[in-house]
């Protein structure tokens, strides 16, 4: 195993999927915020990083069991733009939408994982760049948000012999 420094960027909105209330014009108002640990950094949830590889490994049709052994922290390191100054505005149909605090198409986000050994850093690109290509990560709508390219990987501490 070894562990890997990943830094994406953004190609469309990561949005926020923790509601919160705010005050405007006398009106309770409600706005979406990306989820946060005790220190308030921002979290995305192993499982989520889990499912987004699994289906990069079935679309590189290689690596479905390793996969499995892939190891994300949950906190991400970069910030969002400040809320409510820069909530995202999502629209629906019948003039109704709802704001989301979000990271922004072309915002940087790093994130520890470690990877097994059977996995080469070739392959590992390859399934994280079909994991933002084709699934993205976005706890407010993954599917349909939060796609990315990837900036770089790069090992945290230098390999043993």
């Amino acid at each position: 195993m070894r562990e890997l420094m990943v830094r994406l960027s953004f190609t469309s909105h990561c949005l926020g999927s923790v509601r919160k209330h705010y005050r405007e014009r006398g009106k309770v108002r409600h706005y979406y915020v990306l989820p946060r640990n005790r220190d308030e950094k921002v979290i995305f949830m192993p499982t989520w990083w889990a499912t987004t590889v699994r289906r990069a490994a079935e679309i590189l049709c290689k690596h479905h069991k390793e996969v499995e052994q892939i190891r994300f922290a949950m906190e991400v390191e970069g910030n969002p733009r400040p809320v409510p100054g820069q909530l995202y505005r999502r629209d629906f149909h019948n003039n109704k939408f709802s704001k989301h605090e979000a990271f922004y198409p072309g915002d940087v986000i790093g994130v520890t994982c470690v990877v097994p050994d059977a996995i080469n850093d070739d392959d590992f690109q390859r399934l994280m760049t079909y994991a933002g290509k084709y699934c993205g990560m976005s706890p407010g709508h993954p599917n349909k948000f939060g796609f990315y390219v990837v900036e770089s990987i790069t090992p945290t501490m230098p390999r043993q012999s």
